[in-house]
């Protein structure tokens, strides 16, 4: 996870000069990962019942769920499939979900099948 905010700090700076767009498909993806990691791993929602106090085993959970959809990301990449069309698959944004549910093990085995589908999809 550290390597991953280090790298996107280095590519913020990148895109603040030449745009996103100027950027390698794979850079794409790691900014995208990045984005994820701090909107749904290190952000919280204080005004959230659910969200203001989550246990060790739900960040843990949340974490793990997002390096399992970065490690498809790269492998289907590398397989030829287009960066837009992985940053656009609903399992990324089905993540987020996990932190308001009080069930997260359900939902993260849902977005790990939904995951499975989509990524096969692509490839």
């Amino acid at each position: 996870m550290r390597d991953i905010l280090q790298k996107d700090g280095e590519l913020q700076e990148t895109v603040q000069l030449v745009g996103k767009d100027a950027l390698p498909e794979r850079e794409r993806l790691t900014l995208e990962i990045g984005t994820m990691v701090k909107q749904f791993y290190l952000q919280q929602n204080a005004f959230h019942p659910v969200d203001q106090y989550s246990s060790p085993e739900k960040t843990y959970h949340i974490l793990e769920t997002i390096l399992d959809w970065a490690d498809e990301a790269y492998d289907v990449l590398e397989d030829g499939a287009v960066v837009e069309d992985i940053i656009s698959l609903s399992s990324k944004n089905q993540i987020s979900q996990m932190a308001t549910s009080e069930d997260f093990l359900e939902v993260k085995e849902e977005i790990k099948n939904q995951m499975n589908e989509e990524f096969e999809e692509l490839r």
